[in-house]
């Protein structure tokens, strides 16, 4: 009788190890992890722009395409992904444009239940420099003003006219800013998880 007892209880033992051995199995596997590298279709509810917006600021986005994972939904449409900025770079002068980063913390289920990511936008959030247009009115200024000073017809005068023009289109390259960069409202993007998440089982 005694043996008998012994072996039941080794037998619920050894059952329990080797069913919680299946569980961590299938949980590495699991359709609620998401994988580095997996992209989030998000749209903005908190306007940002490279103007107004300041390193530490916090804005919130919501989930508008359903994230599917091993043909689960396990963001669905209206989940809140919420992001903070962390650098802003405003637009500069010689065309240079505006830029902002920003690290992606949290998502909040409907549940209320919080779980912390790693996200950063998919697509860099910058302007690109108008260096092509600033030299070409250099450049444009260089040769306006040599053909005004060669009708003086001496070579001093073609010289002269286009170091004045050469400066004139430097100057107005110089006065040049580069654009504004944001997202308004509404605004559709995408961000990368740069580390895996582990969702709660029961969002669906």
């Amino acid at each position: 009788m005694t043996i008998t007892v012994r072996g039941t209880k080794v037998f619920a033992v050894l059952s329990l190890i080797f069913a919680s051995y299946l569980s961590a199995d299938a949980q590495s596997d699991s359709a609620y992890i998401l994988r580095a590298g997996m992209r989030i279709q998000l749209e903005m509810l908190d306007p940002i722009e490279s103007s107004f917006s300041a390193a530490g600021d916090t804005f919130r986005a919501t989930v508008v395409t359903p994230t599917v994972n091993k043909g689960i939904v396990v963001l669905p449409v209206g989940t809140i992904v919420e992001g903070r900025i962390s650098k802003v770079t405003e637009p500069g002068q010689l065309g240079r444009g505006g830029e902002i980063e920003a690290v992606f913390e949290t998502i909040i289920f409907r549940t209320g239940e919080i779980r912390r990511i790693d996200g950063r936008f998919a697509k860099p959030l910058r302007e690109k420099p108008a260096r092509t247009r600033n030299l070409v009115t250099i450049v444009g200024g260089t040769l306006g003003g040599a053909l005004i000073g060669s009708l003086t017809g001496s070579r001093n005068g073609i010289l002269i006219g286009a170091g004045v023009g050469a400066l004139a289109g430097t100057g107005t390259a110089v006065a040049m800013t580069g654009k504004r960069v944001g997202l308004k409202a509404g605004d559709e993007f995408e961000i990368e998880l740069k580390s895996d998440v582990a969702l709660p089982l029961r969002e669906v």
